[in-house]
């Protein structure tokens, strides 16, 4: 307290460990997730009706729930479609969000597509985006994000081996 500005960067070092701590534990429970006892279309539509997503965005969704999943995958594949939503009223200033599910190539399909104001995918990834990694790795999913600045992202998830649409 002696050196003012001293103290001010301490402080200031402080706010950025505290952040960087709760940004850690939100990620680290966004990949606990309990399984669910309904099937991802339900899931997805009790997602979207969330005040925390439908009072800021419009979540449009199209839902073909074919295929049976085990519990496991979608609990990952919801948080997927959690982390892409938070990302897109958090992040992106997106207006609106379309969910998409279904089948191609005998695999299943779960898109998120936001028209957000984008990303340089050349940057290091945040939390969000390592959370949907992860949680694709653990259901042994494949997904790729696509961003372009000034119209949106879109996230893409294969989950294979699935003959119908999720």
């Amino acid at each position: 307290t002696d050196n003012p500005p001293a103290y001010q960067r301490l402080e200031q070092a402080r706010e950025v460990i505290d952040q960087a701590i709760q940004d850690l534990r939100h990620y680290m429970t966004s990949l606990r997730v309990p399984p669910p006892q309904i099937s991802l279309g339900d899931g997805l539509v009790a997602l979207a009706a969330e005040p925390r997503f439908n009072s800021l965005i419009d979540v449009r969704l199209e839902v073909n729930d074919g295929a049976p999943l085990d519990a496991e995958s979608i609990g990952h594949l919801l948080g997927i479609a959690r982390e892409a939503l938070s990302n897109a009223v958090r992040h992106a200033a997106a207006t609106s969000v379309i969910i998409r599910t279904g089948s191609a190539d005998g695999s299943s399909v779960l898109e998120i597509i936001d028209n957000g104001h984008g990303f340089n995918p050349e940057t290091e990834p945040g939390f969000g985006l390592r959370a949907i990694r992860e949680h694709a790795r653990l259901a042994n999913a494949h997904v790729t994000v696509r961003s372009d600045i000034g119209i949106g992202t879109a996230v893409q998830v294969i989950y294979p081996g699935q003959e119908s649409g999720l």
